[in-house]
C-alpha cells in the first residue's frame, strides 16, 4: 500500500511539471515568434543655442507629467544635441534644458511661460527644437573722469 501511494505521488508531481513545462516552452515560443512592438509615443527633438542654432552636445534635458511633477525622466544629449524621449503614455509634458554656459530653458519659453508638449495619435513630436540662451557677462574697467583704473570697484 505504501509503495502505490508514493507511486501515485511521483505519478502526480511528474505530471504537474511536465504541465508546467509544455506552458513555459509555449510561453517562450510565443515571445519568440511574435515580434516585439513599441508601445506609447515619443518625443524627440535637438538641443541649440538660441544665438546661432548651434547643436549643444551634453544638455541635460528633462521630461515631466505636466498632471503629476513628480514623475519625470531626464537624460544627456547627444554631440549633435539629439535627444529621445520613448514608450511614453499619451498625455501632456514639459520639457527643459539646462547646459552649463546657458541659461536653463523650458521647451518654447517666453517670458515666465513656455509651451506644453502632448502626445497622442497624429501629433508630431519628434522634430522639436529646444533652445537654450547663453549666459551673458559684462566685463570691462571702471576709469575715473581723467582715464585712471578706480580703486575698489569689485564690490
Amino acid at each position: 500500500m505504501l509503495a502505490y501511494r508514493v507511486a501515485s505521488r511521483y505519478l502526480l508531481w511528474t505530471t504537474l511539471f511536465c504541465v508546467f513545462c509544455a506552458h513555459a516552452l509555449s510561453e517562450a515560443q510565443t515571445a519568440t515568434s511574435t515580434p516585439q512592438t513599441t508601445r506609447g509615443y515619443r518625443i524627440a527633438g535637438t538641443a541649440v543655442s538660441k544665438t546661432d542654432g548651434h547643436p549643444l552636445a551634453r544638455t541635460r534635458v528633462v521630461l515631466r507629467d505636466a498632471k503629476d511633477q513628480d514623475k519625470f525622466e531626464s537624460l544627456v544629449t547627444a554631440d549633435d544635441g539629439k535627444f529621445a524621449f520613448n514608450a511614453l503614455p499619451a498625455g501632456k509634458y514639459s520639457l527643459a534644458g539646462t547646459k552649463r554656459g546657458f541659461i536653463t530653458a523650458a521647451y518654447d519659453q517666453h517670458d515666465q511661460f513656455s509651451t506644453a508638449i502632448v502626445t497622442g495619435a497624429g501629433l508630431d513630436t519628434e522634430t522639436l527644437v529646444l533652445r537654450l540662451s547663453p549666459t551673458a557677462v559684462i566685463t570691462g574697467k571702471v576709469l575715473d573722469e581723467s582715464g585712471d583704473p578706480v580703486k575698489d570697484t569689485r564690490r
